[in-house]
């Protein structure tokens, strides 16, 4: 639903759109009118071309895949409640035998794949924004987006979200943009000891899951009667670091496993109700927003001196919108 919700945003920059499942042509179409899809299709049904690519899960041994009963309507449940079921984990790893990882390729125009991205949760997918400007170099202003900023002396520091919001497993970019004074430099990793690498640290509530930060390259730079050798950022230079929301919203769970209530039957049905009953009578607040502790540490120097080492730290508020649901998914009476 998201790539068909930021389809404008791809036909703009000329980059097409398509998805291929091993479903078939007549599931996909079902699937396209009942859910608005307007963008292409591919059927892939005895799943050559997943195949090709090596995004087949087979870690999975076939004979301990899902069976009928109770045993696969469990490991069905997992994905649609926020419980620790640790019976239900136990035999998950087996439930997807023969279903490719869920990701993305960006493709240039020689045909050439510039960039995979793929997630180890089944669930998560990149940001439009994400994958415009850090996957095919959209060049597009994020400013507008939510940020915070601080400085120091001849060091001047941006965090900006690298979408307008945060939703349940899309992931997105914080970029940490460092603007240097001329003649300054900042220190890559690795340094000689002594010495204070550039290091980007992003926190958040357990809502919020964090990866690890994208630096840019660096070049090498010698001190003149030092043996030591150096990696240094200079100019003005950006660092990437991945940020999700992994609270799913209440009410589009229990719309969720109210469905799968309704299409499995008894007993699989009733353990089903007894989770809706359950999350209903613990409901959490909803998130509005959430907060992310952004820091950065960094030593400045010109070719002669070097500053003292500094840690600039700040907070960013960040919206959470909730789940988009598509009106002809109501729950059956």
């Amino acid at each position: 639903m998201q790539l068909q919700e930021n389809l404008d945003k791809f036909e703009q920059a000329g980059i097409s759109v398509f998805a291929i499942s091993y479903d078939s042509v007549e599931a996909q179409a079902d699937f396209a009118e009942k859910f608005g899809i307007t963008y292409s299709l591919l059927s892939d049904v005895n799943s050559d071309a997943i195949e090709a690519t090596g995004i087949l899960n087979v870690q999975a041994v076939p004979e301990k895949s899902v069976g009928p009963g109770l045993a696969a309507s469990e490991q069905t449940i997992l994905k649609v409640t926020p419980f620790n079921t640790e019976k239900v984990e136990a035999n998950l790893g087996s439930s997807f035998y023969g279903i490719p990882y869920p990701g993305s390729y960006l493709i240039g125009t020689d045909g050439r794949v510039i960039e995979k991205l793929f997630y180890r949760h089944y669930r998560t997918r990149p940001s439009a924004e994400t994958v415009l400007r850090s996957g095919f170099g959209v060049d597009f202003e994020v400013h507008d987006n939510p940020s915070a900023e601080s400085s120091g002396k001849g060091v001047n520091i941006r965090a900006t979200l690298g979408s307008k919001s945060m939703t349940y497993m899309e992931a997105s970019l914080l970029y940490v943009e460092i603007d240097l004074a001329d003649g300054l430099h900042l220190y890559g990793s690795p340094v000689p000891d002594g010495y204070i690498a550039t290091t980007v640290t992003v926190t958040g509530p357990e809502s919020v899951e964090v990866g690890p930060a994208r630096y840019p390259e660096t070049r090498p730079f010698e001190v003149t009667g030092l043996d030591e050798s150096f990696q240094v950022f200079d100019g003005a230079l950006e660092i990437a670091v991945p940020v999700y929301y992994v609270q799913e919203d209440f009410e589009h769970l229990l719309r969720r496993s109210h469905f799968l209530a309704s299409d499995l039957e008894e007993p699989s049905a009733g353990v089903v109700r007894q989770l809706i009953a359950h999350a209903e009578a613990t409901r959490p607040p909803p998130d509005t927003s959430v907060e992310l502790d952004v820091s950065v540490k960094y030593q400045a120097c010109t070719t002669d001196a070097c500053l003292i080492p500094q840690e600039q730290s700040f907070k960013m508020d960040i919206p959470i919108v909730r789940v988009q649901v598509n009106n002809s998914t109501k729950p059956k009476d």
